[in-house]
């Protein structure tokens, strides 16, 4: 009886790893995701920007994380940082330079497993015209049916750069080079794809 449970309660435990129904391909849904960016002022306090219009999409194979993929079109023009003449500036050639680079973009190459929700990524960085490859940790935050009959996935990427390494180096004595990109997706899986 005793080995009857064990057996049972790890089935049990296993079944939702084997079978949790997160496979599929989902369209990023802007409305609720958001990229966001921090940068330290004269070395005093950090300050945060976000971009507000940008698509992508997450390939997510559970069964066979190598092919799994995730893609992302920030388009540069959309940058707010809580005041029109900052705006203009980061949007001028001293920073963005959107007039000539008009998105941003990242594209994977691998996605592995680690512990628990984390996934570790590795892939292409294109900023201001200069790709770069990365590498970052992604966490799964949660995936469900929403109210609207679709199913859901959601994650999260911090991602530490320099802009130096992309071709921005105006003002890095009084900005500092290092920026900090978070960035939260929830995705809509497309429909005719199954659980």
């Amino acid at each position: 009886m005793t080995r009857f449970l064990a057996l049972t309660l790890t089935f049990a435990l296993a079944l939702p790893l084997a079978a949790d129904g997160t496979s599929g391909t989902y369209k990023i849904d802007a409305a609720h995701s958001a990229v966001l960016f921090r940068i330290k002022h004269l070395g005093i306090a950090h300050f945060y920007g976000l971009f507000r219009s940008f698509s992508g999409q997450v390939v997510w194979d559970e069964a066979d994380m190598s092919k799994s993929k995730i893609s992302m079109s920030v388009d540069a023009e959309s940058v707010v940082t809580g005041d029109k003449k900052r705006d203009a500036h980061v949007k001028s050639p001293d920073f963005l330079d959107t007039k000539q680079f008009a998105t941003l973009s990242f594209e994977s190459d691998k996605i592995e497993k680690k512990e628990g929700a984390l996934y570790n990524v590795t892939g292409k960085l294109t900023v201001h015209g200069v790709t770069k490859e990365i590498a970052f940790v992604f966490e799964l935050t949660g995936s469900g049916d929403d109210p609207w009959g679709g199913f859901r996935l959601g994650g999260e990427a911090i991602v530490e750069i320099k802009r130096s390494d992309f071709g921005m180096k105006h003002m890095l004595d009084k900005l500092g080079d290092d920026v900090r990109l978070t960035i939260s997706v929830e995705g809509v899986r497309e429909q005719g794809e199954k659980k």
